[in-house]
C-alpha cells in the first residue's frame, strides 16, 4: 500500500497504522467497546463512528478536503442517528 501511493505519487492515509497503535494504546479491555462482541473484527457503532473520524483527520491533515467540507468532527453522534445490523455478516 505505501509503496503504492508512492510509485503512483497519491497521498496515504495509513489508517491500519493509526488504529493499531490505538488499540494498542487502549489494551484488550479498552478498545473492547470499538468491536462487535462477538467477534472482535467487525466495528460497533462507537468503533465505526472513531475511524470515521481519523478518515476525515487524515483527509484535512493531507489537504484532501478543507476545512469547511468536515462538519461535526468533535460532536457526539447520537447512537440512534446511525443503523446497525442486529449481529454481523455471516463468514463465508
Amino acid at each position: 500500500m505505501r509503496a503504492l501511493a508512492a510509485a503512483e505519487c497519491v497521498r496515504l492515509i495509513d489508517i491500519t497504522a493509526q488504529t493499531i497503535a490505538l488499540w494498542q494504546e487502549l489494551g484488550p479491555d479498552g478498545s473492547r467497546r470499538n468491536f462487535v462482541e462477538t467477534d472482535n473484527t467487525h466495528f460497533s457503532q462507537p468503533g465505526a463512528d472513531l475511524v470515521a473520524r481519523m478518515v476525515a483527520r487524515g483527509l484535512l491533515a493531507a489537504g484532501i478536503l478543507a476545512e469547511q467540507d468536515v462538519h461535526r468532527l468533535d460532536e457526539n453522534v447520537p447512537e440512534d442517528w446511525s443503523t446497525w445490523p442486529e449481529a454481523p455478516p455471516a463468514a463465508k
